[in-house]
């Protein structure tokens, strides 16, 4: 057979065959939502009126006594200063509610309760941060566990008295943890302030755009201890 001839059958008997390969680029990209959007819940009849316009609900852990306060009035750094987060929250005690969990802080702390008294003190190492369509803050809670008190900002939608043994046990089953001596906090905080230093993975909830502080409209007062 001529040479030019089997140049010319051989891609025909032999050439390559469609394969399972990559997609077509055309195809439609699956892309990871972006917060609050890909966390979006709906706010029960307790806290839309009062934290209104929010859309998403992260509780967290963090360590009020890190940094300093910009407010005059308090004796230590809020979960929320100048619509700023708090610059030291646990990065990996950090999640998102879900809609049934949202209802659940609801009726914790804006549903009714019989009087319970409070400590002196106030030192809150947990919270919860309401979210607008915006990535705005619109709202926040802080709560100490050991002293059974606790505050929100805006001030008036809440209960007078709030269900604290019910927050512990639900805090316990969102995965935060909860501590019943105060000098368990601050090895605890030590421990995930070294990890974090290091690159500690990031919070699967929320981006790093939680500590830009961009935009954000400043809340209106003090959290009222309660």
């Amino acid at each position: 057979m001529k040479p030019w001839l089997i140049a010319l059958l051989f891609p025909f008997f032999f050439g390559c065959t469609e394969t399972d390969g990559p997609e077509s680029s055309d195809a439609p990209k699956e892309v990871a939502p972006s917060p609050p959007n890909g966390n979006r819940i709906s706010l029960d009849d307790h806290l839309s009126d009062w934290a209104a316009g929010a859309v998403a609900v992260k509780a967290v852990v963090f360590d009020c006594a890190e940094g300093s306060s910009t407010l005059g009035f308090a004796t230590h750094r809020r979960i929320v200063e100048d619509g700023i987060e708090h610059p030291y929250i646990v990065k990996d005690a950090s999640v998102f509610l879900t809609t049934a969990e949202a209802a659940t802080l609801a009726e914790l702390v804006a549903g009714q309760h019989e009087p319970s008294s409070t400590a002196g003190c106030y030192v809150p190492h947990h919270g919860f941060i309401f979210y607008a369509e915006d990535d705005s803050i619109v709202a926040y809670i802080e709560v100490c566990l050991m002293c059974r008190s606790g505050g929100g900002v805006p001030r008036e939608g809440l209960a007078e008295y709030w269900d604290y043994d019910g927050l512990v046990e639900f805090i316990r089953e969102i995965g935060l943890p909860v501590f019943e001596k105060a000098v368990e906090w601050p090895p605890y905080f030590a421990q995930n302030r070294e990890v974090e230093q290091g690159v500690a993975p990031q919070s699967a909830t929320r981006s790093e755009s939680d500590s830009d502080g961009g935009d954000k409209p400043k809340p209106e007062s003090e959290p009222r201890p309660r």
